[in-house]
């Protein structure tokens, strides 16, 4: 089974993968309606993890608290081996967001 994060993931990566874009001798009416997420249009699946994350962030919050004390007791929650420092490798890539500033 797939987590809502993953499928709006999986979305995003798709909609990033834009096609050849249209030649510059194309009439302005031939690409009407053609929308490139390179091009600016809006990403659905972009605007709906925001919203996901947003009414989650304080158990994000909590989440990497807990995550980064584990990580500094060097006892991530009876992880080992990789596991462990796949926890140790999160927890540093979010500090910057989540750790205390200055």
């Amino acid at each position: 089974m797939r987590s809502v994060v993953e499928e709006l993931m999986d979305k995003i990566a798709a909609e990033s993968q834009v096609g050849p874009r249209p030649s510059l001798g194309r009439a302005r009416s031939q690409t009407r309606g053609v929308r490139s997420v390179a091009r600016g249009a809006r990403s659905v699946a972009r605007a709906d993890l925001g919203m996901v994350l947003f009414a989650e962030r304080e158990a994000i919050d909590i989440l990497w608290k807990a995550a980064d004390a584990a990580v500094r007791a060097e006892a991530p929650a009876g992880l080992e081996g990789p596991e462990a420092a796949a926890l140790a490798a999160a927890v540093e890539r979010l500090r910057p967001l989540f750790g205390p500033r200055g």
